[in-house]
């Protein structure tokens, strides 16, 4: 992974950060920009680029070299993004169709994702993290009977996910030992046959539910930047 090269980009994202923080202030006094044809066109355009392309356009916005970098990089340790997307779909449907078959579950969701190149970006020289989940995938379980959590379905349909891909050791058991927000799930890390890393996530039916609207939604602290930027145009009004 280029940290070296991403580090040395950062500093082209911090200039940006400040940037979009004095538009911020800007856009809020009087709305002066808002009657001007060149503004709304612009904001027209960054709104679709984000609502489009996701964080990855975010990203080239924020900091170009860093988004050259990446997607360089994403090319050639993973393909392109159809190769990606295809390996994904290939490999949930392998682990969902075990996990009815071995366990007799059958899975009430299955979901995968590769992930964007701002969140890579941000892990790897905003967090000094190596990403070992560019590739990802959930599956989501049913509950157990008499208003169980379905606690059981999780473990045997994660034995399963063991039972087709090496482990890489980053099991995380966050059933057993829930966030401090409450979010449950099971994580782990694979290597596909390819030598690709690949995480995957187990939850039942109420433990999706939690993460996605309860207290531990995801949505609630995953994009920040990505708001920051929506928050800077959000005083424009787009044409």
């Amino acid at each position: 992974f280029p940290y070296t090269t991403l580090f040395r980009s950062q500093r082209f994202a911090e200039s940006a950060r400040v940037y979009l923080h004095e538009w911020e202030l800007l856009v809020k006094r009087k709305g002066a920009l808002g009657d001007t044809l060149g503004p709304r066109l612009l904001a027209a355009t960054l709104r679709w680029g984000l609502n489009t392309a996701g964080d990855g356009a975010l990203l080239a916005l924020t900091s170009p070299s860093a988004y050259r970098i990446m997607n360089e990089w994403r090319r050639t340790c993973f393909g392109e993004v159809d190769q990606l997307s295809l390996t994904l779909e290939e490999a949930s449907l392998k682990l969902a169709r075990h996990v009815e078959y071995s366990c007799d579950i059958a899975c009430t969701r299955v979901e995968h994702r590769a992930k964007g190149l701002m969140s890579t970006f941000s892990k790897a020289s905003g967090r000094g993290k190596r990403p070992r989940d560019i590739m990802g995938m959930r599956l989501v379980v049913p509950d157990g009977a008499s208003g169980e959590e379905g606690e059981d379905a999780c473990y045997a349909a994660m034995r399963a996910c063991h039972r087709l891909w090496e482990s890489t050791g980053d099991f995380k058991d966050y059933i057993a030992f829930p966030k401090e927000n409450g979010y449950r799930s099971l994580h782990e890390t694979v290597r596909l046959p390819c030598g690709r890393l690949m995480e995957v996530q187990i939850r039942s039916a109420s433990m999706h539910d939690h993460a996605e609207r309860g207290a531990a939604a995801h949505d609630r602290y995953k994009h920040d930047s990505y708001t920051r930027v929506l928050g800077a145009l959000g005083g424009l009004q787009v044409a």
